[in-house]
């Protein structure tokens, strides 16, 4: 397969790096902190109203979980913050595209991670890294006619019965697989609704989430490491992705190469 190196016609909706650490005692304050010191590199936050359910042990170390959503740069970037979690997302918002991880995702999950090695207090061996994830959401409108799911994507299904004569109304699978090369799990997910005009459209969303074990010695506080994991994980769910996609999709997304 080609490598692809960018897209002139960018269908990402959404792109994020997450981080979570090993449980470990919780600290009440962390996360204001952390919310104080990103503001004074970023600048003001607008903090987006959450619920989240959090089932704590009665006793011992707490998994990690996120407590606070905050964006910025009118919507575009989001940060979630919480106890040994960091996640930083693009989120499209008009006619704003996602480029290249280098200039629209990585210097904002950037400072955050220097943000979290100043602010964490302790050595870094308190704050021993779990995982590290790289997700994309890749969204579509074709028209409803006609419609062959494996024109898009290397994925066949077909439907034995009358009713389904008149076309596929929606779709969801998942699967998981293991990209050895850059030793990550992959998960892909991928659903079929319909659209906007009466029916006359269907949205096609691919989302996959690619996540690479730290080694034991990791940190959270160790961010060169932690952006090195990452870009690992993502070439794999973008390796993923465009291997799923067809030459025609390739086509539509404008899929530019590297050279031989």
């Amino acid at each position: 397969m080609r490598t692809v190196t960018y897209c002139t016609n960018s269908t990402i909706t959404e792109a994020w790096g997450v981080v979570l650490g090993l449980p470990g005692e919780l600290d009440a304050e962390e996360v204001g902190a952390l919310a104080y010191f990103g503001r004074k590199r970023y600048g003001p936050f607008e903090r987006v109203p959450s619920v989240v359910l959090v089932q704590r042990p009665a006793v011992g170390p707490v998994p990690p979980f996120w407590q606070q959503q905050l964006t910025w740069d009118n919507g575009r970037l989001l940060a979630r913050l919480g106890h040994r979690y960091l996640s930083v997302h693009f989120l499209q918002q008009g006619d704003s595209r996602y480029h290249t991880y280098e200039t629209s995702l990585q210097p904002a999950i950037r400072g955050w991670l220097e943000t979290y090695d100043e602010t964490l207090l302790g050595p870094p061996e308190h704050y021993p890294l779990d995982r590290v994830g790289f997700g994309y959401v890749n969204t579509f409108h074709f028209p409803a006619s006609g419609f062959d799911l494996s024109t898009y994507f290397r994925v066949s299904m077909g439907i034995g019965v009358q009713t389904a004569d008149k076309g596929l109304l929606a779709l969801e699978t998942n699967f998981r697989l293991f990209d050895a090369s850059r030793a990550a799990d992959v998960i892909v997910n991928l659903s079929v609704n319909t659209g906007g005009e009466e029916g006359l459209q269907l949205q096609v969303q691919t989302k996959i989430v690619a996540e690479r074990r730290s080694a034991e010695e990791g940190s959270l506080k160790d961010h060169a490491s932690i952006l090195a994991e990452l870009v690992s994980a993502k070439e794999a769910a973008k390796a993923m992705f465009f291997d799923l996609a067809t030459d025609e999709t390739h086509r539509i997304m404008g899929a530019q190469y590297a050279a031989d």
